[in-house]
This record gives C-alpha cells, sequence and structure tokens, in this order.
C-alpha cells in the first residue's frame, strides 16, 4: 500500500501535465492558423496577422512567454507562435508552432 499511493499520484500529476502540455500546443497551433489566415488576404499584412495571433492567445490564455513572429514575402504567410506551456511542478517545456499559406492574389 506505501508504495501504490506514490504511484498512482505520480500517474495522475503525469496525466494532468501532458493534458495541460497538450492544451498549449493546440494553443498556439490556433493562434498561429489564426495569424496566417489573417495575413494571407488580399489587402493584409503581417502585422494584421500578428494581430489576429494576440487576439486569438488573450482569448485562449493557454501559454506564458509567448512570442508571435510573422512573415509576408508577397507569395507566401508564414506565422509561427511560440510560448512557454504551464506546469504542475518545473519550468514548462517551450513550445513552437508554424502554419504557412500562400498569399492571395488578385489576377
Amino acid at each position: 500500500m506505501a508504495i501504490i499511493v506514490p504511484v498512482l499520484l505520480l500517474v495522475v500529476l503525469g496525466t494532468v501535465q501532458v493534458a495541460v502540455w497538450h492544451h498549449g500546443d493546440n494553443t498556439a497551433r490556433a493562434a498561429a492558423a489564426a495569424c496566417a489566415e489573417r495575413a494571407r488576404g488580399y489587402d493584409h499584412n503581417a502585422g494584421d496577422g500578428g494581430a489576429a495571433a494576440r487576439r486569438t492567445l488573450d482569448q485562449v490564455r493557454g501559454l506564458s512567454e509567448v512570442t508571435v513572429t510573422a512573415v509576408d514575402d508577397g507569395v507566401q504567410v508564414s506565422c509561427t507562435v511560440s510560448g512557454t506551456a504551464p506546469t504542475l511542478v518545473l519550468h514548462g517545456p517551450r513550445i513552437s508552432q508554424t502554419v504557412t499559406m500562400p498569399k492571395e492574389r488578385l489576377r
């Protein structure tokens, strides 16, 4: 019995930690997708995409120490969102997601 309780506690805490990390990963992916989707528009730019990513991050709140990078080269838009996932014990892992989409053009 003395061994079962600590092991069970570690399993429960480990499961919660994996779920929190997964939420942070999904948050970064959603913010990067919002950034790329907004920035790829014909009359939008990388700054508009970065603002869209920040709005998504403000609504979802799954990361800390977040950086958003949007690059628009005229042909495609690439948005990267990086942040630290929350943890129960130590400093969380760094999460980074990048989404690249073609830029809309009129022909």
